[in-house]
């Protein structure tokens, strides 16, 4: 019988980081389910390695892979054949946009004698676009100035969740393809467990859960920090400051609303996407729903 990979893509704002601390905390339990998550292949947690050779983001690479000389797919393939489980897990939102098309044809070629499965969740695109948002604007590799109405003109990441889906089905096939909805997923209550349902684990709560993190800022850190972002302050006051902002218990506990999308942006946002959603569910029967 061949050995499974399982390649979790993301998308980013899905819970990746919550599912990718879950199975990394875990990783010694899940061996008992035959169910291997490769940790040592990991950095943060999740196998951004891979994830960013995918992307052909080799700067970073070099910085930060350890056996980046030896090569990333040597020492996958080193870590899977000591391992005695049948199904890995490799887990990066850095593998959805498979930017380094070239690279992902090796990555299949070497492990051709594997089943390798997709598994991605997709977000509706009004509620993404407003959570990536609020990263780009909080992190120090986004330090995002404008306002969102200007920001979604160029989010640069593809929301045609349709035509990312069929470059992925070029290499695994339709039937290898596990989509699920994140709206759906929260709305069972936990995200965690439906994913460890894929691999057939229901007694969830045998396992340990990770703390939470990427907690959304509220709107009132959103228009503090994105102020500072409009200042020319160096990168290590920058970040002083909006540490500072994201502490205060003052303004974490402030109830101030304000809205970062107005009528006319959501009208093009779903317009936008339309074409694609039907298409997506047409082929996968997966619904994006943008109320």
């Amino acid at each position: 019988m061949k050995k499974t990979i399982y390649l979790h893509i993301g998308t980013h704002k899905t819970g990746t980081t919550a599912i990718q601390n879950l199975l990394y905390e875990n990783h010694k339990l899940l061996e008992t389910y035959d169910v291997s998550y490769l940790p040592d292949n990991t950095i943060w947690a999740g196998h951004h390695y891979l994830g960013w050779a995918f992307r052909g983001n080799t700067s970073v690479l070099k910085e930060y892979c350890k056996f980046y000389d030896y090569g990333i797919l040597n020492f996958l393939e080193d870590s899977i054949n000591k391992s005695e489980c049948s199904k890995f897990i490799l887990s990066s939102e850095n593998f959805y946009m498979m930017e380094n098309r070239e690279y992902a044809e090796k990555f299949f070629e070497r492990f051709s004698n594997f089943e390798i499965k997709i598994i991605v969740y997709l977000r509706n695109q009004l509620d993404f676009l407003e959570a990536w948002y609020y990263e780009m604007v909080r992190e120090s590799y986004g330090q995002m100035p404008l306002d969102f109405n200007t920001f979604v003109d160029k989010p640069k990441y593809n929301l045609d969740y349709y035509d990312m889906l069929k470059k992925w089905e070029t290499f695994v096939g339709k039937d290898n393809m596990i989509i699920k909805s994140y709206e759906k997923a929260k709305k069972n209550k936990n995200l965690l467990s439906d994913f460890l349902k894929i691999f057939q684990i229901d007694d969830f709560e045998k396992f340990s859960q990770p703390k939470i993190t990427n907690e959304r800022m509220n709107d009132l850190q959103l228009l503090l920090i994105r102020g500072i972002n409009n200042l020319s302050l160096d990168s290590q006051l920058r970040d002083t400051v909006v540490k500072e902002i994201l502490i205060n218990e003052e303004i974490k506990n402030n109830d101030f609303s304000y809205s970062v999308m107005n009528t006319s942006t959501k009208e093009k946002i779903q317009k936008q996407y339309a074409l694609s959603n039907q298409k997506l569910f047409d082929i996968y029967g997966i619904k994006i729903e943008m109320d």
